[in-house]
């Protein structure tokens, strides 16, 4: 049972890590080949409003690589990390 676990929670933080490197390519890519003012531009030629569009970048560059952070590095940086556990109990 504690193997299963330990293989559970290896994928887990893979995956994490991964979208987080996702995310932060994504908000790369909007900022450095688009650049932001393309960006906006964009999002407004589709109809959003042009504040969605920094919060999207924003939250890409900054959400991503804080996605792939382990529980501890969240609560040393104060963020709001919280993980249901299968015996429903937050931890």
């Amino acid at each position: 049972m504690q193997n299963e676990a330990n293989i559970q929670s290896i994928g887990v933080s893979l995956l994490r890590i991964h979208f987080g490197i996702i995310l932060l390519a994504h908000g790369w890519l909007k900022v450095y080949v688009f650049s932001i003012a393309g960006t906006v531009g964009y999002f407004s030629s589709i109809g959003l409003p042009p504040i969605i569009a920094y919060l999207v970048i924003f939250g890409e560059l900054i959400g991503g690589p804080n996605f792939g952070n382990t529980d501890k590095t969240s609560r040393r940086l104060g963020g709001p990390h919280r993980v249901w556990c299968r015996s429903n109990e937050w931890r």
